[in-house]
Formats: C-alpha cells, structure tokens, sequence
C-alpha cells in the first residue's frame, strides 16, 4: 500500500516531523500598527489567522497574510496537503507579515451559466443581425435571400436569450 504520492509530498512531511521552532513574529496591519504573536514553526496558517481575529477582530476568511511577496495559503493543491504552516513559508523568527483584508465583490460565475455560454459559443455559430444559432459550418446568415415576413419568423423562433447575449460577443457573419 502506497502512503506517499510522491517524494516531495514524503520530503514534506518529514520536514514537518523534525522541525518544531518557537518563534516570535510581527504582523503589521494597513492602519500602521504592529502585532506580536509568538508561534511554533509547525503551527498552521489557518491558526494563527485565527490568533489575529482574537487579537484584532478582522474575520479570518477576510484576511490575507503577505510574507515576501506571496500570500500564505492555508492548503496546497499542488503537494495535497490540507494545512500549510508557519515552517513551510520559511518564515523565520522575528519576520513580519503584511495583513490586509480581502477585497469584497469581484466578478463571479456561475458554473452551469458559464458551460450554456461556452457551449453556444464555441459549439455553434450566432448570427449577430438576428442572433439565431447555426450549425458549426454555416457560412452565411440566415436572412441572406429570404423575404422580410420570413426572417421575422425564423429569427423570432431561434432568438438568443438575453443573458446569453450579455456574456458574450458572438461571431459576426455581415
């Protein structure tokens, strides 16, 4: 039975094993001030957020910790480890972290809206005068040589929806 993936995950662990430093570090936040927090070098990310929430009153999902120009992650997809520590980061006695919130907003998606909007535009062709869908391989528009009353017909019965028209910029076909 396999306990290790690979020989970095083994390396990684057993680096946790050997190693337990008490430290002292400083953690300046935006308003200028300096927090001190003594920590061991196998205490992880997600604590000591947690030591900062006590200390400052920032909820920790809201927080981010910058040390050396890279953000402690509280996991790492890549080794697959759940709980990153103070030790992994190389952070030494003495160091300070930068805290600053997590911005709120942001653009998101929604997973199903973003594949039904691929899915359209890649998977099939949109005509950008009446916005109905046609095969792959179409290389004129529908409206080309049929009477008015017909296109208001057909591209009536093939429109687009609305929301689909927003994420998107379809192909132009004029």
């Amino acid at each position: 039975r396999v306990l290790f993936r690979s020989s970095k995950q083994l390396s990684f662990i057993l680096e946790k094993l050997i190693t337990t430093i008490k430290m002292q570090i400083f953690v300046k936040t935006l308003t200028g001030s300096t927090l001190t927090l003594e920590t061991e070098s196998n205490e992880t990310i997600k604590s000591l957020k947690s030591k900062i929430q006590e200390k400052h009153n920032i909820p920790a999902e809201d927080q981010r910790l910058i040390f050396g120009n890279n953000e402690l992650l509280e996991y790492d997809v890549e080794i697959d480890i759940e709980e990153l520590t103070v030790g992994d980061y190389k952070i030494a006695s003495e160091s300070t972290l930068h805290l600053t919130s997590r911005l709120k907003g942001g653009y998101m998606w929604n997973r199903e809206l973003r594949r039904l909007a691929y899915e359209h535009n890649v998977i099939k062709k949109v005509c950008c005068q009446c916005y109905a869908r046609l095969p792959i391989h179409a290389s004129t528009p529908p409206i080309a040589g049929r009477k008015s009353a017909d296109i208001v017909a057909s591209c009536a019965s093939k429109k687009v929806p609305w929301w689909m028209r927003r994420i998107f910029h379809f192909n132009s076909y004029a």
